[in-house]
């Protein structure tokens, strides 16, 4: 049986500041955020996600994780001076650098457009058999010996 289903994905924010963790709450009231630090940023993570927004401070440490580029990547720079904040933006090839506060409109409609244009993903279903595994296991075994 094959069915598709939407999987709830959301942004995902990497930082390791309460207080920018905080003001993107606030500022996309209503819209799910995942947040992570870059120590425990996971590939499935960044991969799935619709769109992900990188906090200019922890930049280099997302850079120094090797993970494969993507689009819909986002720097958030607080306004005032940074450092950085170019080599940051090329290094991680981001779409858009978003200077906060005055780029919250745009973090917003960005953080929409993730929950809007979220994928959709197949799931393929089998019953379980008198032993208890799923028959799709015994098909994966026989495409694996040529059948």
């Amino acid at each position: 049986m094959e069915f598709t289903m939407f999987v709830s994905t959301s942004a995902l924010l990497i930082t390791t500041r309460a207080e920018l963790r905080e003001a993107v709450a606030l500022n996309t009231a209503g819209f799910k955020v995942t947040v992570r630090a870059p120590d425990r940023l996971a590939l499935q993570v960044w991969s799935r996600a619709p769109a992900v927004l990188i906090d200019n401070y922890v930049a280099q440490a997302v850079t120094e994780l090797g993970l494969p580029r993507r689009s819909s990547l986002h720097l958030l720079v607080d306004n005032g001076a940074q450092r950085h904040v170019w080599v940051n933006a090329v290094k991680l090839n981001v779409e858009r650098v978003m200077v906060l506060p005055d780029a919250f409109p745009a973090l917003k409609e960005t953080v929409r457009a993730a929950g809007r244009d979220a994928p959709a993903v197949t799931v393929i279903a089998a019953p379980l058999d008198g032993r208890g595994h799923r028959e799709a296991e015994g098909l994966r075994r026989l495409r694996g010996a040529g059948a």
